[in-house]
């Protein structure tokens, strides 16, 4: 009963007291002795326990540590050590300045504007943070923020996780509307205008010379001046199936014109499915306009 009750105490005595921290991925001597003076008398740097991970408090009893101590190599008993001890992780604080430079170093953008919506609260282990476009999150809040889910590199391969909401913007050339445009338009070259504007970074690609969208209809009307996002615009078929088409394949600098029928139809962009005549062998290549196709010659693959 009695033991009982120290225990139910030790936490609230342990919190008074503080924790020893901890700097790496094992505790050392010299750390162990500001809560255990007994252990002053080895190399502050020799290495004596495994440290617990960033965020967990490991409490060690009078027994643990004469354990640990005679680990050490010192003669030690329970009685050496009139109180437990416990013992964290070092952790620190993160700002902002710190975070904004890991999330321009994944953004690889020079002119990004960055902007911190939101942040994991608490500290972080001694380590690199950083964040992957793999923890990208595919879709922005109704804020205009992703979501992005990114770690701190520590000890031996460890990582601890850390995210943030940010909104990102970059500099784009963006094609808008040079006059008012009814819906269900068809777009020519002059119709548009060539601008750089400030559009959320990731965003859907986009066409950027008026050649490109030349043909496309107008889905809803555009007012003179508004971007005209990819959403807005239904592009015709560029290629039918069973034409003739133009391929041009490309090796490096060096360039080859063939002549294939399409065995499948296609806009601007999409890949289609074409034959060979001369070997009737099938691949697929990349619409480029009316009955033109590109093909690179590195990536090039048949097609059943």
């Amino acid at each position: 009963m009695r033991v009982r009750a120290l225990l139910l105490f030790l936490p609230a005595a342990l919190a008074a007291a503080g924790c020893v921290e901890a700097a790496g991925e094992r505790i050392l001597a010299g750390e162990l002795a500001s809560g255990a003076p007994r252990f002053a008398v080895l190399d502050p740097a020799q290495e004596v326990a495994l440290a617990p991970l960033p965020g967990v408090r490991r409490v060690l009893t009078a027994t643990a540590l004469a354990r640990v101590a005679r680990g050490a190599g010192l003669q030690a008993a329970a009685t050496d050590f009139p109180s437990p001890v416990c013992v964290e992780r070092q952790l620190r604080e993160v700002d902002d300045a710190e975070i904004l430079g890991a999330l321009r170093a994944a953004v690889a953008e020079p002119n990004a504007q960055i902007r911190l919506a939101a942040r994991a609260a608490g500290s972080i282990p001694n380590g690199s943070l950083s964040f992957p476009l793999s923890g990208l999150a595919r879709t922005p809040d109704r804020e205009g923020a992703f979501l992005w889910r990114g770690q701190v590199a520590y000890g031996a391969g460890r990582t601890y996780p850390y995210w943030v909401r940010a909104t990102i913007s970059v500099p784009r050339t963006v094609l808008a509307a040079g006059r008012d445009l009814p819906a269900g338009h068809t777009i020519r070259e002059g119709d548009v205008t060539k601008e750089v504007r400030v559009i959320r970074w990731r965003a859907a690609a986009r066409r950027t010379e008026p050649e490109e969208v030349a043909g496309a209809r107008l889905r809803v009307a555009a007012t003179r001046g508004e971007t005209l996002e990819p959403s807005r615009l239904l592009f015709p078929k560029l290629v039918e199936r069973g034409d003739r088409v133009t391929v041009e394949v490309r090796s490096g600098p060096a360039r080859l014109v063939i002549q294939a029928v399409a065995e499948s139809a296609g806009r601007r962009g999409e890949a289609i499915r074409l034959r060979n005549p001369g070997n009737r062998r099938r691949f697929e290549a990349t619409v480029a306009g009316r009955a033109r196709a590109t093909l690179d010659a590195g990536t090039a693959k048949e097609t059943p």
